[in-house]
């Protein structure tokens, strides 16, 4: 079964609350931010509207509330949440902000929030232990007691940049029916975490991990992808079976092979895919042997077997077993 979007929907963007009544706006946001409050300003009239969408463990939501307010932050929270505003404005870090700047309230973050009646903003929330996981594969040790991001940034900068990006290229995902799916979507939301760290100023953001890497991590690391190759592990399991941070690896590694570790992953799997399909059985297909070897879209995966070998997969397969073997399935 080939890796492709549900021919009912491709979207993931769905409506997901709406409505004219106060109470009933703060009991659902409660759900999903945690407890706050929600004051209308004199004369205003509630229309709220918030849609989104769940990728992995990552949840975006866009909404707005129609009138001005006022939300209160009365407790912590098991979850970050960055912020992107689309219309209107609002205060954070002591200053406003509107169209295209960016914020980031950590869990602990108590605050109060005034908004235009014009206001609308983008929330990505992040489990603050997944963000924990994150900082740890990524910098190869716990963030320090009271890990914090700046709460505010300019439109023009490039966390703010980095952040508009990363919602739009996640809000372009298509809902995939296929076992392989849950695989993708985690790797997009370990990738998604990273580009959080590294694009957003924090006390270790200049850092490049752990300065012990040697050539020995770069060969468990390598000995542990030859092993798991049919796992397709992420490079977060790459790095922790190496004993280092994402970063550290990366450079280890390419010092050592001239390529990435996913880029040796992905040679790998093209070799042992053509390997198959050169010795395969009759009945076998390319879809057969694609996914067997981590490759979810059959149509990437042609076309880095073409870059590799200069022919088509089919073409190996057709050689091997003659024309009345199916080639996709």
């Amino acid at each position: 079964m080939l890796l492709s979007p549900s021919s009912a929907d491709t979207s993931r963007q769905q409506l997901l609350f709406q409505t004219r009544q106060p109470e009933r706006a703060v009991e659902f946001v409660e759900r999903l931010y945690g407890a706050h409050t929600l004051t209308l300003r004199p004369s205003g009239e509630l229309d709220m509207r918030l849609s989104g969408f769940e990728l992995a463990e990552l949840n975006l939501s866009t909404v707005r509330y129609g009138c001005p307010a006022m939300a209160q932050l009365l407790d912590e929270r098991d979850a970050w949440v960055f912020s992107l505003v689309l219309s209107g404005s609002t205060q954070l870090g002591g200053e406003t902000a509107v169209v295209g700047d960016a914020g980031a309230l950590a869990p602990e973050c108590l605050r109060s929030i005034p908004m235009s009646s014009d206001f609308e903003l983008v929330n990505l929330r992040v489990k603050a232990n997944l963000m924990c996981e994150a900082y740890r594969a990524l910098f190869g040790h716990d963030p320090e007691h009271g890990f914090t991001m700046p709460e505010l940034m300019p439109a023009a900068s490039p966390s703010a940049l980095a952040l508009s990006s990363l919602i739009a290229r996640l809000a372009r995902v298509p809902v995939y029916i296929h076992p392989g799916a849950p695989a993708m979507e985690r790797r997009l939301q370990e990738a998604a975490l990273f580009e959080l760290l590294m694009s957003w100023p924090h006390p270790n953001s200049a850092s490049l991990g752990p300065r012990a890497s040697v050539p020995r991590s770069a060969r468990v690391a390598r000995d542990f992808i030859e092993a798991h190759l049919l796992d397709a592990p992420t490079l977060t399991d790459i790095a922790a079976a190496a004993g280092v941070g994402v970063r550290a690896l990366t450079r280890s590694f390419k010092r050592t092979y001239a390529v990435s570790p996913m880029g040796y992953m992905s040679k790998l799997r093209l070799e042992r895919a053509r390997d198959e399909l050169r010795n395969s059985a009759p009945g076998t297909t390319v879809t057969d042997v694609a996914y067997r070897w981590g490759f979810s879209n059959l149509g990437d995966f042609a076309a880095a077997y073409a870059r590799r070998f200069s022919e088509l997969p089919s073409t190996t397969l057709r050689r091997r077993t003659g024309p009345s073997v199916k080639t996709a399935g």
